[in-house]
């Protein structure tokens, strides 16, 4: 699966995890960010919260590749 990445790919799933994982953060921990001392495991919690959309990107657009090569061999990815 790794070969079938691209950059593109790789910037459009930071930019998706950007987006989506400070929509998240606000979301599941926005209470505790503003009313207690943060700790060590809070700041592993909000790295989850961006790495799950990163990665739900990335093997998207890694499948999305590998099933149109395997529907028309011999084209060329978009």
């Amino acid at each position: 699966m790794v070969q079938s990445l691209r950059v593109a790919d790789v910037v459009r799933a930071v930019i998706v995890a950007a987006i989506v994982g400070s929509a998240l953060v606000l979301i599941n921990h926005g209470d505790h960010l503003w009313s207690e001392p943060v700790c060590t495991y809070f700041w592993a919690k909000c790295g989850l919260s961006y790495a799950t959309p990163f990665l739900v990107s990335l093997t998207s657009s890694a499948l999305v590749r590998r099933s149109f090569r395997r529907a028309r061999p011999g084209s060329a990815p978009p």
